[in-house]
């Protein structure tokens, strides 16, 4: 029996440390699969830019992040009450932390 993607060549490009279940996925259907990442997710060597742009989040009545990544860097740098994750699914991170009104 052939495989959906038996034939196909797919690249992937997330991060390497989150392309892997993704990569396995894809082959499990019979893509050949290059990895190809082109960004790199890895922590600030400097927080006081960020801290600045937090600092003045006040004037605002939402911040909308659309990536996990962010929302996982910001859930650890934040200490603001309003936010609302737009990816797929709500972040567990978040949904503790949200506040409607």
């Amino acid at each position: 029996m052939t495989k959906p993607l038996e034939g196909r060549t797919v690249i992937v490009t997330r991060a390497a440390s989150q392309a892997e279940e993704l990569s396995k996925l894809l082959e499990d259907y019979g893509a050949k699969v290059i990895a190809c990442p082109t960004i790199e997710i890895r922590e600030l060597d400097n927080y006081e830019r960020l801290d600045e742009a937090l600092d003045h989040l006040y004037g605002y009545d939402w911040l909308i992040l659309t990536s996990t990544n962010g929302v996982g860097f910001f859930s650890q740098a934040s200490h603001q009450s309003r936010y609302e994750d737009r990816g797929s699914r709500r972040d567990p991170r978040l949904r503790d932390r949200s506040t409607h009104g």
